[in-house]
This record gives structure tokens, C-alpha cells and sequence, in this order.
């Protein structure tokens, strides 16, 4: 009986885990989730897009496993599409049918339906919740009218956030609702848009604490006074734009990023900047031998020269702002030149400068309409307008005509005033000494002084004064000569930075100079006192000073493609003239190429442009080098 009793019970033991393993299999198939494929996908109601071009933009395809993300992100990407065609307004709605069925799966078939919308105009626009400003005066800082795009809403949104920023209420919030398409009845093709713009007004804020981190070498109390948000002022989002426009063409840093930190205690908000310090010493230049040249005659001999040009500056010296800045050039003409400047004068936007120049120009007769256009030819060159000077001629075995130098003297003081935080003038007075050849037979010297009075005014938006994208920078000058000398000179430059895609930049300059008076002649006989034309500064593709004369405009244009944060790429075309008497001027000089600038964050600076000219040929084309270092 026992025996029995014991088979008995192994046996049922044995058919209940049977059961139990049955069962959980069972179990486990069923709870394993069902595989949905895409069988077919529907496309309706699609005029304004292709239908090849919404397939070629999704992820689901015929096929695959139905996955509800992938969908998703469909969905944005076509009707992203629609947005950059200008059908931003488009609406789309997906229909999911499933098909055959079984315990294993199923299918799925995606109908895509197409609301298409070319444009809306503006209907009705309530705002609420507006307390502070009437909703006449949000309306109009809104600025709807006409067509509306899905831009336009979201510019005019941000512009209402940014006139309450700078009413003192950065944390006021604005939500779009009741959000309405209809037809316009008398216009069956025509749609407008009526919305709720709901305004939660927040507290009014101050400034707290103004931070500057990072710095080493630029001492904060000179910051404070470059910064326009103040402790304990009201907060102004315009103010906080301005200081760190203002921090970035300083150039006395890299990187600069700021933060706002409010306090849940207070109704401060401490303003934060973050900057990298850079290094705003620079010494840069071409330094070499010239031998023998082969223009001198035994009349004149000359030993081996130092050639070459060479630009030290530093425009934050010691961290005070300070600037000193030398420039020496030896070539034609010879060039030495050393400028200071003192920053802030009475804790005022208002900068002193002092400057010292000295030119020695020989007056070799090139770029006049009287000039050869080969220097193999030997045509006798006279030199125009000299009147009794003109004995100082001297004739080169190949061609030129080489006149002894004409030396300048100048020592001028300046003062800067800046206005409106983009707007500054100056106001420089100069007293230059001229030094002609001594007349034939003679061993002295005539002189001619001139006493000068500068008034300028520049206008500077671009959004990084090194490497700009965005803005512009303008310049007017007026100066009125007395002494020997008496004739008026105006300048006006502009140069216009846009964008056009990521990382690209179009530059557009103009630059018009003018004399006038009734000293002229005597102004054309002197040629440190001419505009000159001709160089890396104004028409690459010729010599430097090529041409001269009374009256000269130039313009250039340049794309940049930015290969760094102060490196670019570069191709430009040049183009100018100048007129010799009124306003006749001379044909149009054209110059272009290629151009490569690189600076890195180490203080390697380098760049160089290869200009040509339509008449000359690849290897007559004049290279434009600059190697330099920062400290």
C-alpha cells in the first residue's frame, strides 16, 4: 500500500511540472509583443511637394518594423521641408490602418494626408493678461501685417519678450493659444491666422552682481568702465547686448560668454562673464637685404641696404588699456611712425592720443599717365606740376626718372570721444614740416609747413571686429590745411559684412578721398601729399602708391569662407581710380585673386593674398606676405 501510495504521488509530481512548463511557454509566446511591418505607405493631397521628395525624407519605409518614433521624426523633417519652401503653414495628419492580423503580427498601411497652405494673412490677435503695457502698445512692438510666416510669428514673439526684458521683466512668459486657420470667404485660396497670445507678466528685475572671470593680464576696474550694466540698475536687456558687444571688440580677448543668475530670495540677477584672455601684443613684418638697385647710377652709389617693414603694437598695455603702436617701413616710400594713446581721461569715454611720423618718399615717377607702362622702356619721363623743382631730374638707364626724396615731418595730438556706446569722433590737430630737393646749383632745402585741423566721426556695428560676420563700419574725416599749404581734404569709408550661410561672409568696401582749394597744384607738386592708390591695403594686384593724385575711390569686395574663429579664406576683387586735376579721372584699375589668414590662439598670425591684375599674367601677379606673433 505504501508502494502504491509513493508511485502514485511521483507521478502526479511529474504531471504538474509538465503542466507548469506547458504553461509558461504558453505564457512567454503570448507575452512576447507582436510584430507590426509597414506594407504600404499613402500619400494624398500633396501639390506644392513632390512625392518622391517626402519619401526620400522618411525612415519608415515598405518593409520595415512600424516604429511610433520613427514616425515622429518623419513628420518633423517633411514638414520642415514645407517650412523652408515658404508653406510653413502646411498640416499634416497620418492615418494608421492595421492589416492581416495574427497571433505572431501584423501590417500596418500609413495614410498621409496633406493640408497645404501657401500663406496666411494676419487676422484677429487678442493679448492677455497684459497689466503693465496697453495691448495698442504690444500690437505694434508685434508689427503683423500682411503675409505671416511661421518666422515672422516667432520674430514677433521674441521681439514682445525682449521689449519686456528691457522694461526691467526678463522673466516674463508669453504662450501661444487658441491657434486658428480659416478661409477667407471672399478669398477661397486665401487663409488667415486668429491666436491668443497669453502674457504672464513676471516681477521687475535689477542688476546684482557684475562678474568678470578669467582675468589675468586686464585689470576689472578698467572693465567696469567698458561695461554698461551697473549694480543695482533696472534690468535692461539692451545694456547687457551692448557690454558684451563691447567686451569682444576690445580685442583684448579670445572667448567671451556670459550668464544670468537670479536669485529665488531677491529680484537681482547677477550678470556673469566668462572671458579667455588674448594676447594683445603683436609684433608682425618683412624684414630683408636689398643689394645695389639696378636703376642707380655711378652718380649715385649705395652700399647694401635693411629693407623691409616691421608693426609692434600692443593695445592693452600693462591691463590698462593703454596703446603704443611703431611702424617702420623700408621701402618706397620709407616709413617710421610711433603713436600712444591714453584710455579714459577724467573716468570719461574719452581717449588722448599723441603721434610722431616721419615719410622720405622719393619721388620716382610711376603710375602717371606720362609713365611707360614696361620699365624696359627707355622714353625720357618727366615729372608734371614741379615748376621750378622740376631741375631735379635724373635719368635711370632703364627708364625711370628718380627724383632726390622729399622728407616729412609730422607730430599731431588727438582726443576720442565716444557716443552711444557704436558711435565715436575725433578731433586731431597736426603740424607737419615738408622738405623739398634743394633748386639745381644749391645746397639748401626749401620747407613748407602746414598746420592741419581733423574732424572725424565712425560709426562700428560689426559683431567681431577681427573676423566679422554682421555690421558695419563707417568713417567720415574733414581736415582743413593752413600755413604754406592751403586746401581742404575729405575721406569717407564704408565696409558692409554679411552673411550669407554658416561660416560664410560676402565684405563689400567703398573709400572716396578728395582735396580741394586753391593750393592744388602745389598739392600735386608734393607727393607725400597726394592720395595714393596701389597696394595690400587698397588695390592688391599693383605695387604699393602705383598711382597718385588729388582725388582717388576705390572699392573691394570679398567672400570669406571662416576656417576658424579668426582665420578665413578668402577671394577678392579690387577696383579704383584716381584723378590727377578736378574730377577726370583715370580708367578703372581692376585687381584680384586669392587670400589666406590665419591666426591661432597661440599667437601665430599669418596671411597673405596673391593679387593680379587683367593684363598681367600668374607669375607677374604681387604676393601680399605678413608673418607675425602675439605676446
Amino acid at each position: 500500500m505504501r508502494v502504491t501510495f509513493q508511485y502514485y504521488h511521483c507521478f502526479s509530481l511529474a504531471l504538474f511540472c509538465l503542466n507548469v512548463f506547458t504553461y509558461s511557454k504558453a505564457l512567454k509566446i503570448s507575452d512576447q509583443p507582436k510584430e507590426i511591418k509597414v506594407t504600404k505607405i499613402n500619400i494624398f493631397g500633396n501639390d506644392l511637394i513632390d512625392q518622391s521628395k517626402i519619401r526620400s525624407v522618411m525612415s519608415s519605409k515598405v518593409g520595415q518594423v512600424y516604429q511610433e518614433k520613427l514616425l515622429t521624426e518623419d513628420i518633423n523633417q517633411i514638414l520642415q521641408i514645407y517650412q523652408e519652401e515658404g508653406y510653413g503653414w502646411t498640416s499634416l495628419k497620418v492615418n494608421k490602418k492595421e492589416v492581416n492580423a495574427n497571433r505572431l503580427g501584423s501590417q500596418i498601411v500609413l495614410d498621409l494626408h496633406f493640408d497645404e497652405i501657401k500663406s496666411v494673412s494676419v487676422g484677429r490677435i487678442k493679448i492677455i493678461g497684459n497689466q503693465l503695457f496697453n495691448e495698442v502698445d504690444l500690437q505694434s512692438v508685434l508689427a503683423f501685417s500682411g503675409d505671416l510666416t511661421r518666422k515672422h510669428l516667432q520674430e514677433g514673439i521674441d521681439r514682445l519678450l525682449e521689449f519686456y526684458s528691457e522694461h526691467g521683466y526678463p522673466k516674463t512668459e508669453i504662450r501661444l493659444q487658441s491657434f486658428q486657420i480659416s478661409k477667407i470667404e471672399r478669398q477661397p485660396k486665401r487663409h488667415q491666422l486668429d491666436f491668443q497670445l497669453i502674457v504672464e507678466e513676471g516681477k521687475k528685475q535689477y542688476f546684482g552682481e557684475v562678474k568678470v572671470r578669467g582675468l589675468q593680464k586686464t585689470k576689472f576696474a578698467l572693465l567696469e568702465k567698458e561695461l554698461l550694466v551697473k549694480s543695482g540698475q533696472l534690468f535692461d536687456q539692451r545694456k547687457i547686448d551692448q557690454s558684451i558687444h563691447r567686451l569682444r571688440n576690445l580685442g583684448y580677448f579670445y572667448q567671451v560668454k556670459y550668464q544670468l543668475i537670479g536669485s529665488p530670495n531677491t529680484n537681482n540677477i547677477d550678470f556673469v562673464a566668462d572671458v579667455i584672455e588674448a594676447r594683445t601684443g603683436r609684433l608682425s613684418g618683412v624684414i630683408g637685404l636689398k643689394p645695389q638697385s639696378e636703376f642707380e647710377t655711378d652718380q649715385i652709389p649705395t652700399s647694401t641696404q635693411l629693407v623691409g617693414m616691421l608693426e609692434a603694437m600692443d593695445n592693452n598695455l600693462f591691463g590698462s588699456g593703454r596703446k603704443i603702436e611703431l611702424q617702420w617701413k623700408s621701402t618706397l616710400p620709407s616709413h617710421f611712425e610711433i603713436v600712444y594713446e591714453e584710455p579714459w581721461l577724467l573716468n570719461r569715454p574719452i581717449s588722448l592720443g599723441l603721434s610722431y611720423r616721419k615719410i622720405s618718399r622719393s619721388s620716382i615717377s610711376k603710375g602717371d599717365s606720362t609713365m611707360p607702362r614696361s620699365r624696359q622702356d627707355s622714353t625720357q619721363i618727366t615729372q608734371p606740376n614741379l615748376t621750378r623743382n622740376s631741375q631735379y631730374l635724373i635719368s635711370s638707364s632703364k627708364g625711370f626718372s628718380i627724383l632726390p626724396s622729399i622728407d616729412e615731418l609730422m607730430t599731431s595730438i588727438y582726443i576720442k570721444i565716444r557716443f552711444f556706446h557704436q558711435l565715436e569722433s575725433q578731433f586731431t590737430l597736426s603740424y607737419k614740416r615738408i622738405f623739398l630737393p634743394a633748386p639745381k646749383n644749391t645746397l639748401t632745402r626749401s620747407m613748407n609747413k602746414k598746420y592741419a585741423v581733423r574732424a572725424g566721426l565712425m560709426s562700428d556695428t560689426r559683431d567681431f571686429y577681427l573676423s566679422p560676420s554682421t555690421g558695419h563700419i563707417m568713417r567720415i574725416a574733414f581736415e582743413s590745411s593752413k600755413g604754406d599749404l592751403n586746401y581742404y581734404k575729405g575721406w569717407i569709408d564704408l565696409e558692409k559684412f554679411f552673411q550669407l550661410w554658416t561660416k560664410q561672409v560676402f565684405a563689400v568696401g567703398s573709400h572716396l578721398a578728395i582735396a580741394w582749394g586753391d593750393d592744388l597744384t602745389r598739392l600735386y607738386s608734393i607727393p607725400t601729399e597726394r592720395f595714393f592708390l596701389g597696394g595690400a591695403k587698397s588695390l592688391r594686384g599693383y605695387e604699393e602708391d602705383w598711382f597718385s593724385g588729388l582725388r582717388r575711390f576705390h572699392s573691394n569686395l570679398e567672400y570669406r569662407y571662416h576656417i576658424g574663429y579668426r582665420s578665413q579664406l578668402f577671394i577678392f576683387l579690387d577696383c579704383g581710380t584716381v584723378a590727377k586735376q578736378n574730377w577726370q579721372f583715370d580708367t578703372i584699375k581692376i585687381g584680384y585673386g586669392p587670400g589666406l589668414r590665419l591666426e591661432s590662439q597661440k599667437g601665430i598670425v599669418f596671411k597673405i593674398d596673391y593679387g593680379l591684375e587683367p593684363d598681367g599674367t600668374l607669375t607677374t601677379g604681387k604676393l601680399h606676405l605678413n608673418l607675425g606673433a602675439t605676446f
